[in-house]
């Protein structure tokens, strides 16, 4: 009989296949012994049945979901787990997840998004759109066409990003400070957090974001 136990309340909850399952359990519970991969493979293969679910270690969970692409292709698991294991984690998954309907491309990017929902607070998330210059600004060339937005908010109207190393590249900062100033000058400001921020103080960047927002 599988042990069952109903999940608390994790950080975070991500659908993976057995390819990254087994890259995660080696890392997290077989110090990174990847000679133990056929052995962690012949027990997952084991409880690849409907309902299997056991917590490891108090701080992870682990779900088994389906084989949704059909035979003869890898199965689908859910895991769920906290801050702790995020760093480990992130460097296996190539971070694209999708969470209500959502792509999110990080785990600060879901933190923050389920954040969001949380409190009810209305976003679109990475969101996609074409900019120019506008007359009587300042703006650098580069920062004309293709943009992509981490978070806009709704009510009130307010852009987020999360920074992450790439941000502190003195190019991409100047992009950065441009493209704040050409939404500012339609009366759209930014808050910029990060990245590490959402995942170490989650309840100062809300708390933040809620005093801004006057909720």
């Amino acid at each position: 009989m599988d042990l069952v136990v109903k999940p608390k309340a994790y950080d975070y909850t991500l659908t993976v296949q057995t390819s990254k399952l087994m890259d995660i359990l080696i890392a997290l519970f077989k110090n990174g012994d990847n000679s133990q991969r056929t052995k962690v493979n012949s027990w997952l293969n084991s409880h690849t049945r409907d309902k299997f679910s056991i917590t490891l270690k108090d701080d992870f969970f682990l779900q088994y979901l389906d084989q949704r692409d059909g035979r003869n292709t890898q199965h689908y698991w859910s895991i769920s787990f906290n801050q702790s294991h995020s760093d480990k984690i992130n460097q296996f998954i190539d971070f694209t997840n999708e969470w209500q309907g959502l792509t999110l491309r990080s785990l600060p990017e879901l933190k923050l998004a389920q954040l969001l929902y949380e409190h009810h607070i209305p976003f679109l998330s990475n969101t996609k759109g074409l900019v120019l210059p506008l007359p009587n600004t300042l703006s650098d060339t580069l920062l004309s066409g293709r943009v992509e937005y981490d978070f806009i908010l709704l009510k009130p109207l307010l852009r987020i990003e999360l920074d992450g190393q790439h941000h502190l590249n003195p190019q991409q900062r100047q992009l950065d400070i441009s493209g704040d100033r050409l939404l500012q000058s339609l009366n759209i400001p930014t808050l910029r957090f990060n990245a590490t921020d959402i995942l170490k103080n989650p309840q100062l960047v809300i708390n933040e974001i809620l005093s801004f927002c006057h909720l």
